[in-house]
Formats: structure tokens, C-alpha cells, sequence
């Protein structure tokens, strides 16, 4: 990519995680929310979704 995106993954289940975790190790900044609190650590956490969605940029 030529210029930094940063996009919201809500929902960081099994598929949701594996998704951030692949986007990060492509490049791409991601915000993710869960509703669990529980992740694997490989993104950047907000507070609630409105947060996260308000911060990406694609």
C-alpha cells in the first residue's frame, strides 16, 4: 500500500480476530472493539464501537 489506511474490525471473535490480526501483518492499522474484552493483543483496543468507527480512515 502506498498510503496508511486505518480501518474498525468490530466483533473480535474467532473470524473477527483472525482478520485484524491478517490486515495488521499487511499493513494496515486497526481499531477493534469486542463486546468479550478478550483478545489475542495483535490490535489496537477502543473504549466502545462509536469510538472506533470515528477513528478509521478509509
Amino acid at each position: 500500500m502506498t498510503s496508511p489506511h486505518t480501518i474498525a474490525v468490530l466483533g473480535l471473535g474467532r473470524m473477527g480476530d483472525a482478520s485484524a490480526t491478517r490486515l495488521t501483518s499487511k499493513g494496515w492499522d486497526v481499531i477493534g472493539w469486542t463486546r468479550s474484552g478478550r483478545t489475542s493483543g495483535a490490535v489496537e483496543m477502543a473504549e466502545d464501537p462509536q469510538e472506533a468507527v470515528a477513528t478509521q480512515s478509509c
